[in-house]
């Protein structure tokens, strides 16, 4: 799929204007989610215990999540810094270990 997401890039203009980090982990999220699904079918789970193949999100009634590895984001001086030169101020719920 990432070599896939490298292909589409390369031809579509609005896609390769967005950093492909999250992008590459969107992909990833979505093939965990699929391997699971067609696991608890293979395994004949029980319709109530099984994971749901994954859908789309709604624009307008889903907040958008990402998750981030070591390479997608840094942090300095108690700001985030995110692919595509966002920058963000972190309030933490925690102290972090």
């Amino acid at each position: 799929l990432d070599k896939m997401l490298t292909e589409a890039r390369r031809v579509t203009p609005w896609l390769a204007e967005g950093a492909s980090v999250p992008q590459q982990q969107v992909i990833r999220d979505f093939a965990t989610s699929r391997a699971k699904a067609l696991k608890d079918i293979k395994d004949r789970l029980p319709a109530h215990r099984r994971a749901g193949m994954p859908g789309w999100k709604k624009k307008r009634e889903a907040r958008p999540s990402l998750n981030y590895t070591r390479r997608g984001f840094r942090l300095d001086d108690g700001r985030l810094h995110l692919a595509a030169g966002i920058v963000l101020t972190v309030v933490w719920s925690r102290e972090l270990p």
